[in-house]
């Protein structure tokens, strides 16, 4: 017999469609969107009026490549699943699912499964860490 959804999520789910694992999760933590700044002073580098002084201050651009990072999701341990074998397999359309039915979809991976401890509520939890590669793509629900 299938295990049955916790109801720990209000909703939330991730569905991994290469590997078919799909997991409802209670809490996530997603990485911030960011570009490295880039140091372009050189000797010549003025003041912004034209002048070259002797020192200046330092001058930065925005690398063109976005990093997408890391997502924690905290998931409720489903014992009919096996998350740890999907470590590592490479999906081109990992989709987030939120209770209006609203999408994320992006590619990536799962980087790390750790299963967890109990939580209040008496579930078994544990942790993926997904690494997000490429954009990700917003549909309304």
């Amino acid at each position: 017999m299938a295990s049955p959804l916790a109801g720990v999520s209000h909703g939330y789910s991730i569905t991994f469609p290469v590997s078919g694992f799909t997991a409802e999760f209670k809490d996530v933590t997603l990485p911030p969107t960011a570009v490295e700044s880039i140091e372009t002073t050189h000797q010549g580098s003025d003041d912004g009026l034209g002048h070259t002084p002797i020192t200046a201050d330092s001058v930065f651009l925005p690398s063109l490549v976005r990093q997408t990072g890391e997502a924690s999701l905290e998931i409720h341990f489903n014992p009919d699943k096996q998350p740890e074998t999907f470590v590592g397999v490479v999906e081109t359309a990992m989709v987030v699912t939120h209770p209006s039915l609203a999408t994320w979809t992006f590619g990536g991976f799962i980087k790390e499964y750790t299963p967890g401890g109990h939580d209040h509520n008496g579930l078994m939890m544990g942790t993926l860490v997904v690494v997000r590669s490429g954009a990700t793509t917003y549909a309304a629900g």
